[in-house]
């Protein structure tokens, strides 16, 4: 199987008008802009990724602005991120579409899909990789039977051996929210469903890995434990992943 290496650009949360200075905001706005425009053109220097994953909270007034100045926000977000002869994929966040203190918004789950694609979905990855995308909150739901039945009747089409997913040897299960975080019984009946190798979420604004042993299996009083990594070293991080691998995929 070929290299795929993916960088993930979570949570740049782009600023907008509204809360920003009146005075100043046109200035708060451009040096922020150049600080993530710098980041990230270093992070692609470094990586050489095959794909780039934004994993939502693309712009931080999304779910709040208005069409004109969401138009606006998503031409600052193409042109610092979004450049030519990449691949990449976007999911929505709460800061985009809603989802953790509010239901999420149709409407903006529209506007943002016609800007960047399907925001569930799912794609090859490699040769014997799939990567499936989804913005589950398991915040908006009212009780547990609520998220198993949102889960049966939505993802269903992205359970292995689907005509959608096909039988691709290792799959990676990319969320703006957290899922592992979250309570086992949130998780659980998404986990098992979608059998993922590899869990990617933004939300946090911090790098960590966890280790979830018996996610796929009948319910247990604890199905994960952390792995402890460096916060600030994602050479640390990236190792910790790669040890993990051939135990996740058992």
């Amino acid at each position: 199987m070929g290299e795929v290496t993916f960088l993930i650009a979570s949570d740049p949360q782009i600023q907008g008008y509204r809360d920003e200075s009146q005075a100043l905001g046109w200035l708060t706005r451009w040096d922020a802009d150049m600080f993530l425009f710098k980041g990230y053109s270093a992070a692609l220097s470094a990586a050489k990724p095959s794909t780039v994953l934004f994993p939502g909270d693309l712009i931080d007034e999304g779910l709040s602005a208005p069409p004109a100045a969401l138009s606006d926000y998503m031409a600052r977000f193409r042109g610092l991120f979004l450049w030519p002869k990449r691949r990449w994929l976007i999911l929505a966040g709460d800061n985009d579409v809603g989802g953790e203190a509010e239901p999420v918004n149709s409407g903006r789950v529209a506007d943002y899909e016609r800007q960047f694609g399907r925001l569930e979905g799912s794609d090859k990855a490699g040769q014997s990789m799939r990567m499936l995308w989804l913005r589950f909150y398991a915040d908006a739901f009212r009780c547990q039977r609520e998220i198993e039945r949102h889960v049966a009747s939505a993802y269903a089409h992205l359970a292995p051996n689907t005509p959608e997913t096909g039988s691709a040897g290792f799959r990676i299960l990319a969320n703006h929210a957290n899922l592992l975080t979250q309570r086992p019984t949130q998780f659980r009946p998404l986990l098992r469903l979608l059998r993922p190798h590899l869990v990617i979420t933004g939300h946090r604004h911090r790098a960590f890995a966890l280790r979830c042993d018996g996610c796929w299996s009948p319910p247990a009083p604890r199905l994960w434990r952390p792995i402890l990594i460096s916060a600030v070293d994602p050479t640390l991080l990236s190792r910790s992943i790669r040890q993990s691998l051939p135990s996740l995929m058992a």
